[in-house]
């Protein structure tokens, strides 16, 4: 299915279910339809490969403080490096604010208070300026209709997903039918993310597995 944004997968999908013409189905409602498709495709994609999603950020240290990414899916954070002395170093986080006094060495932790937006900060350093680490990233939400929908392995679901929720308002009886594609769809999305095989190597990017959130994939 070719598509890339939120305007040409309305534009296909009208078309397949006959309401280019009519509103019966709003904008509003189609890019809810679209959103809800990609929230559930990234849960699957957290759940079996998380690597699917992986993200490389560069970030300036302001008085020991990181801003993380937004687009940060929960606090899902690889191979976290500083630079001090011209060089690339890495560190690893301290889990527990608890442990704060009994550091050696140089850490990160996470701070993520209420009502605030989280970040990381050093712990035992005050000369690094810069820090870059691969996260786990959120897959974009649109909103507008040239927004980009950046999950192509997934473009198949989400196309049929939005025709079933449009032919089910309808109550039109082809919706069972698409349902059961979108069913298999799901199959099958499931069974290329399982087929991703980790980089075994000396490159592989050790999960900070602290904080998951659990997901299911229930969208029915």
């Amino acid at each position: 299915m070719e598509y890339t944004t939120l305007g040409k997968l309305e534009e296909l999908v009208r078309g397949e279910v006959d309401m280019l013409e009519d509103s019966f189905v709003t904008p509003d409602e189609f890019k809810n339809y679209v959103n809800q498709a990609i929230k559930i495709c990234e849960k699957k994609i957290i759940l079996l490969h998380e690597d699917y999603l992986l993200r490389e950020s560069d970030e300036q240290v302001v008085d020991g403080n990181i801003p993380l990414p937004v687009d940060m899916a929960g606090i899902k954070i690889r191979q976290f490096n500083i630079f001090k002395s011209g060089q690339w170093q890495p560190i690893t986080r301290l889990k527990h604010l608890s442990l704060i006094n009994d550091v050696c060495g140089t850490k990160y932790i996470i701070l993520n208070n209420p009502n605030e937006a989280p970040m990381a900060k050093l712990v035992g350093e005050t000369n690094a300026t810069k820090v870059k680490f691969m996260y786990i990233r959120k897959a974009n939400q649109v909103v507008a209709s040239d927004d980009l929908i950046d999950l192509p392995e997934a473009h198949n679901f989400i196309y049929h997903y939005c025709k079933m929720k449009c032919l089910q308002k309808e109550r039109d009886p082809q919706a069972e039918i698409v349902k059961a594609e979108v069913k298999q769809l799901m199959s099958d999305l499931t069974e290329f993310l399982n087929s991703m095989v980790d980089d075994e190597g000396d490159d592989l990017l050790i999960m900070d597995d602290s904080f998951y959130d659990d997901f299911d994939s229930d969208y029915f």
